[in-house]
């Protein structure tokens, strides 16, 4: 994940959703700390694994949750590309359990970044795609309306 080479990385990815989350976990909080999280590739390449698997130890769940909050809310440039990764992995692991994220995530004022709420509107319930569907994101707006239907 901490290479230039970026299809060495999804290869890694798709390794690594295969291993044990238990044996992983540990592995991969540490390199988090020590470095991904200021690694703009491997940020991202880190949350999108996250989503891939499905079954993490509880005990990891919350610091998952908190790394995977703080990708979504970050205003550094260089970590846009995870903002929506992060909303697909919470909706991939059932961590949205606040319906008010929704609402934030699907709202163009305050999610500006569009891809963003395109992200929510592919996850999101039904109930919570109206908003989306008068988006003034073209992309966005379709989005909602396929998901709605």
């Amino acid at each position: 994940f901490f290479g230039t080479d970026f299809s060495r990385s999804y290869l890694a990815l798709q390794s690594l959703q295969k291993r044990s989350s238990v044996d992983l976990w540990p592995l991969l909080e540490k390199r988090w700390d020590e470095e991904a999280h200021n690694d703009y590739g491997a940020h991202y390449f880190f949350i999108r694994l996250f989503g891939l698997i499905s079954r993490w130890p509880d005990s990891a769940l919350p610091r998952i949750e908190e790394i995977l909050l703080e990708a979504i809310a970050t205003q550094r440039p260089q970590f846009m590309k995870s903002k929506p990764a992060a909303i697909l992995s919470m909706a991939s692991l059932g961590l949205i359990t606040d319906a008010s994220a929704w609402g934030a995530w699907l709202d163009p004022q305050s999610t500006p970044f569009w891809e963003s709420r395109y992200a929510a509107a592919m996850v999101a319930p039904r109930e919570f795609l109206d908003v989306a569907r008068e988006d003034p994101n073209p992309f966005v707006a379709a989005r909602a309306d396929f998901a709605g239907n």
